[in-house]
C-alpha cells in the first residue's frame, strides 16, 4: 500500500475511532496484513527455470505420444494386408 493510500484511509478510519492512536494501529495492522499478503502471492509465481522445465515435459510428452500413435496406425496399416 504506498503512502497515499494509507493517509486516505487513516483519513477514513480516523472520523469512525474514538482516538487517532487507535485509527493509526489499525490502519498499520490492514498495511501489514497487505504486504504479508502480497509476499505470499509472490512466492508461488513461477520463475523461467519452472516455466522452462514445463516446456521441457511439454515436448518430451508430445513427442512420445505422436511417435506411439504413428506406430499404432502403421502397425494397424500392415496388419490389414
Amino acid at each position: 500500500m504506498t503512502s497515499q493510500q494509507s493517509l486516505q484511509l487513516f483519513d477514513i478510519v480516523n472520523r469512525n475511532f474514538k482516538s487517532e492512536a487507535d485509527a493509526r494501529m489499525f490502519v498499520t495492522e490492514i498495511d501489514t496484513l497487505i504486504t504479508a499478503q502480497s509476499k505470499e502471492e509472490t512466492k508461488e509465481l513461477a520463475t523461467k527455470k519452472d516455466l522452462d522445465l514445463v516446456k521441457y515435459d511439454l515436448i518430451k510428452w508430445m513427442f512420445s505420444f505422436w511417435v506411439t500413435l504413428i506406430l499404432l496406425i502403421l502397425g494397424a496399416f500392415f496388419l490389414k494386408k
